[in-house]
């Protein structure tokens, strides 16, 4: 559910998108009867489906709500919209403890100061018998004059998705309650009776506390290891290592860290006692430490951290003050860059405004605090004669930057308008006139003066400056990244024209990193449109990507070209390098769509499959025309056996018959005839290398009419045709369900074993699909599934 600006929810009236993900969006919003900012978190209207979900929300909500302890984020309201529940809480400003924690240990004296807030703030709750159970740096928040602030407190009940060691909770047992068996926290953070999956207590909270107090001494976590499971067995086994800091505080940390919790505080008024008689002897301990390496800092940007109190800490936090960490995709202010027109000169120079509107957006994009749409989803509104207010509410967008852009006697000048998208008004305007060579300084002037024009009002960060290169290099790059984006349709050589002009932007400016990445990236788009027998073009990629990285080791189209290297055939689908990459990617610009898109790919391809949805969720929400996104959705929901809600999405395209995860929905659902002319007319208009996806689907719908002659035929052609290809492994797939629909499962089980080795170990869906039953008492199957669903696990 999406709330322009300026709606009302009671006596709150929207301000603005804060952040958004799979549990709902966040706004800041304006308490009309206090006239004071809040933050509201609306959760998805299907949350009111389980009624007793929603009392155990509202009923822990209250609790929290009722604690009223300045450790402790404040929730001020509860209420409903439309039928979606939403939240009403404090807006703070500042960081959280995991942000500061990447700068290096803390002093100790600001360590001990820290640690106290937060063990009264858990001592508060401990005398409400609230347990956090889920305590961590991410989970604590740092104020911009140095006050703790405790989130997610006592809701720690629900699951969120596995992502690896440094950022997961783990789950089992039921969402309805808590039982014995049910391991529930972070990683790293879990005390050894949850790690046992015994039950939570105040004792728990007290050995996350220990935790994060030796994480903010020493600068590394007490407990880590090479996997999820190694943490988990460190923690049951291990003393933290190198040893404990000595002196006060270390002490503290250690008696919170007992693996017994009879050892450990008695309550947690005695830790706070503790740490209170720390205050004298912390001055000189943990010399060495390196507190003197990083000193406070200070911002003034306003952080939403309302999902601190929902479901399982799926909250979104966008942290400003660090504008490359792994944060959400949305930011404090949603701005779409739309296409600059060109007025006067040729079509030769339409590759300038082409030029500069990309690279706008690009660098828009690493603003902390900014959302900035997608370069794709504004194409639409090219020469639209659509006021500004139309515009800004079909993008989503709070905000527009429009310009012109015009070559006049050898100099360059651009006018751009930033506009309230509310309102229609123009809020800022500027015209900049430079020499034509001097391109790059001008969208770098311009791109500084739209983030000056946002800081007052909005409070965004600045502009992380990228390298300058050479004026007639830029120049080049403006023009290959024309044609790496234009349309194959339009320009069937654009690649290799992009190639000639990145290739230029290199010769003149070798230490040019994004010309390096661009071209790179360039050739992996090439070895998946027009292969790469000869390994060539995959080698110059993994070069030029190299280079890339080696001159700016935090410039995102490198580390997604490296990804998309990676995860491919003659690569052998590395799935962990290649997440690695497309995550560090998005935690350089999370306004990276590509990269949401690739990281979206590979989780639904090894069967993380709600982890997929959410990041196409945020793809769609930077560029709500995503045809890649689009497209995988409905995958997604055929594997898990949502048919009907796949079908619905299918049938929104202009044409399904182009997509063959058409007729598999159709099959599914009892339309069996109708699945097989949907097949038929995707094969009259698919290419030779698409051919290979419609025949496995034949072959399947062939053999389910016993027809096993013509599907064996349809298996050779699938098998010709896709063969070799990235991403046969769809056809692969499909071609083991038509043996196991034949009762072949020699066969079968050969093929599914290809599809899992060659890029798609997909559990879920091997686990459900009942194209597969005929395989199911079969102990080689059992024994595959038990090796895949490790793997997955």
């Amino acid at each position: 559910m999406f709330l322009a600006t300026g709606a009302h929810l009671g006596p709150y009236e929207i301000l603005g998108l804060l952040g958004a993900g799979g549990m709902g969006e966040v706004y800041r919003a304006r308490d009309s009867r206090l006239q004071r900012d809040v933050a509201i978190k609306v959760l998805p209207a299907d949350f009111t489906a389980d009624a007793d979900r929603l009392r155990r929300f509202e009923q822990e909500a209250r609790a929290v709500a009722a604690l009223n302890h300045p450790a402790i984020l404040s929730v001020f309201d509860v209420g409903n919209y439309e039928g979606a529940p939403f939240l009403v809480c404090e807006l703070l400003e500042g960081e959280t403890l995991r942000a500061r924690l990447e700068q290096g240990p803390m002093d100790a004296h600001a360590a001990r100061d820290l640690a106290l807030q937060i063990a009264e703030g858990l001592a508060a709750a401990h005398a409400q018998s609230i347990v956090h159970r889920d305590l961590k740096p991410e989970n604590l928040f740092i104020t911009q004059d140095g006050r703790a602030k405790i989130l997610d407190f006592g809701l720690a009940k629900r699951v969120v998705h596995f992502r690896g060691e440094n950022e997961s909770t783990v789950f089992a047992g039921s969402e309805q309650k808590t039982e014995v068996g049910t391991i529930l926290g972070t990683i790293g953070y879990l005390s050894p009776e949850q790690a046992s999956g015994k039950a939570a207590t105040t004792a728990s909270d007290q050995f996350s506390f220990g935790a994060i107090l030796f994480e903010m001494l020493k600068g590394e976590r007490a407990f880590h290891g090479s996997s999820a499971l190694e943490t988990l067995s460190s923690i049951l086994r291990d003393d933290p290592t190198p040893l404990l800091p000595k002196g006060a505080l270390g002490d503290v940390a250690g008696v919170c860290l007992s693996k017994d919790p009879a050892a450990r505080y008695s309550g947690t008024p005695e830790l706070v006692q503790a740490l209170r008689r720390a205050e004298s002897s912390t001055s000189g301990e943990l010399a060495g430490a390196g507190s003197a390496k990083v000193g406070w800092r200070r911002w003034s940007v306003p952080i939403l951290l309302a999902t601190s109190i929902l479901v399982g800490g799926s909250w979104i936090l966008r942290n400003w003050n660090h504008p490359r960490s792994a944060a959400t995709t949305a930011g404090m202010t949603s701005v779409a860059v739309l296409p600059f027109h060109r007025l006067g000169g040729g079509a030769a120079d339409d590759y300038l405004s082409e030029g500069v509107t990309d690279s706008l957006t690009t660098d828009l994009a690493r603003v902390p605090g900014l959302h900035v749409l997608s370069r794709s989803s504004v194409q639409a509104y090219r020469n639209s004669a659509q006021d500004a207010k139309t515009v800004a509410a079909k993008l989503g967008a709070s905000h527009l930057l429009t310009g012109s852009l015009q070559l006049l006697e050898g100099r360059l000048r651009v006018s751009a308008q930033l506009v309230d998208g509310a309102t229609g008004q123009e809020i800022w305007g500027e015209r900049f006139d430079r020499d034509a060579k001097e391109v790059f300084a001008l969208q770098d002037e311009v791109s500084a003066s739209v983030v000056k024009a946002f800081q007052p009002r909005l409070g965004v960060g600045n502009l992380a400056r990228s390298y300058q290169p050479k004026a007639e290099a830029y120049d080049a790059l403006l023009q290959g990244r024309y044609h790496l984006n234009s349309l194959p349709g339009a320009d069937k050589d654009h690649f290799g024209k992009a190639e000639t002009f990145f290739k230029q932007s290199i010769e003149l400016d070798p230490g040019f990193p994004l010309a390096h990445a661009l071209l790179g990236m360039t050739y992996a788009y090439q070895i998946f449109e027009v292969g790469d027998p000869e390994g060539t073009r995959r080698a110059k990629a993994f070069s030029e990507t190299q280079k890339a990285i080696d001159l700016d080791p935090n410039l995102p189209e490198a580390y997604l070209t490296r990804s998309m290297l990676a995860w491919n055939l003659p690569s052998g689908y590395p799935h962990e390098q290649a997440i690695q990459d497309a995550r560090k990617a998005i935690a350089l610009n999370p306004n990276f769509m590509e990269a949401h898109d690739q990281l979206g790919s590979i989780y639904s391809h090894i069967g993380l499959l709600d982890e997929a949805i959410e990041e196409f969720q945020a793809a769609l929400k930077l560029d709500p025309n995503d045809n890649f996104a689009k497209f995988r959705m409905p995958r997604i929901h055929l594997y898990q056996q949502r048919n009907a809600t796949a079908l619905e999405e299918l049938q929104r395209e202009k044409n399904p018959y182009r997509n063959w995860q058409f007729p598999l929905a159709l099959d599914h659902l009892g339309r069996g005839a109708e699945a097989l002319e949907a097949v038929e007319a995707g094969l009259r208009g698919s290419t030779v290398g698409g051919r290979a996806d419609f025949e496995s689907v034949q072959a399947i719908l062939l053999a389910r009419q016993g027809k096993q002659k013509e599907a064996m035929t349809a298996i050779s052609n699938a098998d010709h045709h896709g063969r070799g290809n990235s991403h046969f492994h769809h056809a692969q797939y499909n071609i083991a369900c038509a043996y196991a629909l034949m009762g072949k499962r020699v066969e079968a089980l050969d093929w599914l074993q290809q599809t899992a080795r060659e890029g798609m170990p997909c559990y879920p869906l091997f686990e459900k699909d009942p194209y597969l039953d005929s395989l199911r008492n079969d102990p080689a199957f059992q024994s595959f599934m038990q090796k895949q669903k490790a793997q997955w696990e």
